[in-house]
């Protein structure tokens, strides 16, 4: 015999005695637990998030503060122009009313004789009319 074949016969006596411990404990079922991970993931979710607010907070409350500075300055500036644009408008229609009077004024008397000779002409017209329908 070998130097080696003592050890071998040991290692497999070894082996054989020794027992299986895969095949006389039943299978272990996986310990996955789906709601466990879901609520880990929601509390992950949640911790950046707020991570996210409290990095964020600043630079948005700066930004608002930038925004309402513009608009402080730039709301004179919008309130003259509207100012300036309802005046002018209000001039212009005071404009228009005045002249449609002026023309009102002028042109009634021609539309009323205008009037007057479409009324004579509409009687001759009827007239006519009469007389035809009377054959």
């Amino acid at each position: 015999m070998s130097h080696s074949t003592p050890y071998a016969l040991l290692m497999v006596a070894v082996i054989c005695i020794i027992p299986d411990q895969t095949l006389s404990l039943p299978h272990p079922q996986p310990s996955i637990s789906f709601q466990r991970l879901g609520a880990q993931k929601d509390n992950l979710i949640r911790a950046a998030g707020g991570f996210k607010q409290e990095l964020l907070s600043p630079l948005i409350g700066i930004k608002r503060g930038l925004i309402d500075a513009k608009r402080g300055i730039a709301t004179p500036f919008v309130n003259l122009k509207t100012g300036l644009v309802k005046t002018k408008l209000g001039l212009a229609s005071g404009i228009i009313d005045a002249k449609a009077n002026i023309a009102r004024g002028v042109l009634r008397p021609v539309f009323g004789i205008k009037r007057a000779k479409l009324q004579a002409l509409r009687g001759l017209i009827d007239s006519k009319i009469n007389l035809v329908s009377g054959f």
